[in-house]
C-alpha cells in the first residue's frame, strides 16, 4: 500500500513529464491553423502590401510586392523621392537617392544570397522540409508578458532565424534574423500585431514594429497582378550602374 501511493504521489508531481513535447511540426501547423491553413496558404502566387512608417514626424510610404519565388520589391516614397529595391533569385539592385545614392547599385553577393526567403511569399515555414530548410523547437520564451514557443529555422541557405509564436493565440510575435553586415553578424528583431483578415480569408498582421519604426499596413492584396519588369533593371538605368 505504501508503495503504491509513493507511485501516486510520484506521478502528481511530475506529471509535467509525462506530458508529450511539444515539436516544431506541431506548432508551426497550429500557427497556419490559426492564419487560414496551409493549403490556403499554398495558393499563394503573389503578394503586395501597401504602408507607411512614421518616424520622428515624417512619413515613409512603402509598396511590397512578391511574386512565390521570382522577385520580391519595395517602392519607397520619402522626402519627395523615390528610392526601390528588389531582389531576384540571381541577383538584386537598389537606389535610394534619399541616403544619397545617385545611381542604382548592385545588391553584395551576401546580401543576395540571405535575402533569399523574401522571394517565398508562402512563408519559409511552409513545407520547409521540401525547401531544404531545418527547423527545431527551442523551448518557450517570455516577450513582454507573453509565454511564446520559439522555433530556430535555419534556410537552406544558412541563415539562422527564430520565430516567436503566442502559445495561446499561436500567431507569430516576433522573428529574430541573425544577419551578417560588413563582416558582423547582426540581429533584426520584427514585431508583428493587430492581425486581420484581408480577402480570400488569409489572416496577416498589420502592424510590424522593426528598426525603421512601426509599420502600418493599409492593404494587402493577395493574387493581384504584378508587372514583371519590377524585377529587372531598365536599360538606360543598368547603363548608368555599371
Amino acid at each position: 500500500m505504501k508503495n503504491f501511493l509513493f507511485v501516486c504521489l510520484t506521478i502528481f508531481f511530475s506529471g509535467s513529464t509525462l506530458l508529450p513535447a511539444k515539436t516544431a511540426d506541431e506548432i508551426i501547423d497550429s500557427y497556419f491553423n490559426a492564419v487560414g491553413g496551409k493549403d490556403l496558404f499554398r495558393t499563394i502566387k503573389s503578394l503586395r502590401m501597401d504602408g507607411a512608417v512614421k518616424m520622428q514626424g515624417m512619413e515613409i510610404k512603402l509598396m511590397m510586392n512578391v511574386v512565390h519565388n521570382v522577385g520580391a520589391r519595395t517602392d519607397i516614397s520619402f522626402m519627395g523621392m523615390d528610392g526601390w529595391q528588389f531582389l531576384t533569385p540571381t541577383g538584386g539592385w537598389s537606389y535610394m537617392p534619399f541616403q544619397g545614392q545617385m545611381k542604382p547599385d548592385a545588391m553584395p553577393e551576401d546580401m543576395v544570397k540571405e535575402g533569399q526567403s523574401q522571394l517565398d511569399a508562402q512563408s519559409e515555414l511552409l513545407d520547409y522540409a521540401a525547401k531544404g530548410h531545418t527547423v527545431e523547437y527551442v523551448g518557450t520564451e517570455d516577450l513582454e508578458g507573453t509565454e511564446c514557443d520559439k522555433i530556430m529555422l535555419i534556410s537552406k541557405q544558412g541563415v539562422t532565424t527564430y520565430y516567436l509564436f503566442d502559445s495561446d493565440s499561436k500567431l507569430l510575435l516576433q522573428t529574430i534574423a541573425k544577419q551578417k553586415a560588413g563582416g558582423k553578424e547582426t540581429e533584426v528583431k520584427t514585431t508583428y500585431s493587430d492581425y486581420k483578415v484581408v480577402e480570400g480569408g488569409f489572416v496577416f498582421p498589420h502592424e510590424m514594429i522593426s528598426e525603421m519604426g512601426p509599420l502600418q499596413v493599409s492593404a494587402i492584396k493577395v493574387n493581384g497582378p504584378v508587372d514583371p519588369s519590377l524585377f529587372t533593371l531598365p536599360a538606360q538605368e543598368a547603363g548608368q550602374g555599371k
